[in-house]
C-alpha cells in the first residue's frame, strides 16, 4: 500500500515538475491547437499539456526505478519525481535511447556471430 501512495505522489510531483518546465521555457503555456501537416491532414497538438503528461510519466518511472533499485525514502521519491518531471521528455527520451542502443548492440553482436559462422563454413554462397 505504501508503494501505491509513493507512485501517486511521484506522478503528482512529476506533473508539478512538468509545470515548472513550462514556466522555465521561453514560450510559456501553449493551449492545444490544430494544424495541417505537410500532407494537408489536420492534426491536434497537445501544446503544453504534453509537458505535464511527460512530467507525470517521468515521475512515475523515476519512482518505479527508485523502489526497485534501493530502499527509498519519501525525500528521494520527492526529489527524483520533481527533477524527472522538470526534465520530462528528455528523461524519457534518454531511457528510450538507452533501451534502443542496447537492442542495437545485441543485434550487431548476433550479426557478427552469424557472419563468423558463415565465413567458417566457406564464405558466402
Amino acid at each position: 500500500m505504501e508503494e501505491f501512495l509513493w507512485v501517486c505522489l511521484s506522478i503528482i510531483l512529476g506533473i508539478t515538475g512538468g509545470y515548472f518546465n513550462i514556466l522555465l521555457s521561453d514560450e510559456g503555456f501553449i493551449s492545444p491547437y490544430e494544424f495541417k501537416d505537410k500532407d494537408n491532414r489536420t492534426r491536434l497538438s497537445p501544446g503544453s499539456w504534453r509537458e505535464l503528461i511527460l512530467g507525470g510519466g517521468a515521475g512515475f518511472i523515476s519512482c518505479i526505478i527508485a523502489i526497485s533499485t534501493s530502499e527509498p525514502t519519501i525525500w528521494t521519491i520527492i526529489l527524483y519525481s520533481i527533477f524527472a518531471g522538470i526534465s520530462g521528455g528528455s528523461y524519457l527520451e534518454k531511457l528510450a535511447n538507452t533501451y534502443v542502443a542496447a537492442r542495437i548492440n545485441e543485434y550487431n553482436k548476433e550479426l557478427d556471430k552469424l557472419e563468423q559462422e558463415n565465413s567458417s563454413k566457406g564464405g558466402e554462397e
